[in-house]
């Protein structure tokens, strides 16, 4: 039993990487107005002087942009900068014209996607080999 835990600690190890490596996300490298990530809908990644803040998406009302931002680590480098949202929904909208924008970014899907499925793939590549080589170390050859 013993030696079985101690065989499989780098396939547990790689189940790890692979479930970490599943939730990345991928932006565009080139910079985008407020007004097409709004009408995008996509995932935003915003860079000011201060934080890098990751929004779900950006809305537009009249002339001003607000982002969303569920319970995470941008609402909290949002409070710590002082800025004030509201409850819309299910996520928090917050006023963007305070912020000094330095960069905005909307999310690659179709890289993103790729990225995740060649991360499982080669997750259960690497699985089947390690497995391949506890099944086959147990053997003798002579």
């Amino acid at each position: 039993m013993k030696s079985l835990l101690t065989r499989s600690r780098p396939l547990i190890f790689l189940l790890i990487v692979s479930f970490l490596f599943h939730s990345c996300s991928v932006y565009h490298s080139k910079n985008t107005s407020l007004d097409e990530a709004a009408s995008k809908g996509k995932k935003v990644k915003i860079e000011t002087k201060q934080e890098t803040l990751v929004f779900k998406r950006i809305k537009k009302i009249d002339s001003d942009y607000f982002g969303l931002a569920k319970s995470s680590s941008t609402l909290k480098k949002l409070r710590k900068m002082e800025v004030i949202g509201r409850v819309d929904g299910k996520y928090y909208s917050f006023p963007l014209e305070s912020l000094v924008i330095e960069e905005v970014r909307t999310k690659n899907h179709s890289v993103s996607t790729v990225l995740s499925v060649l991360t499982v793939l080669g997750g259960a590549v690497a699985i089947l080999l390690i497995a391949g080589g506890l099944s086959t170390s147990n053997m003798d050859l002579y």
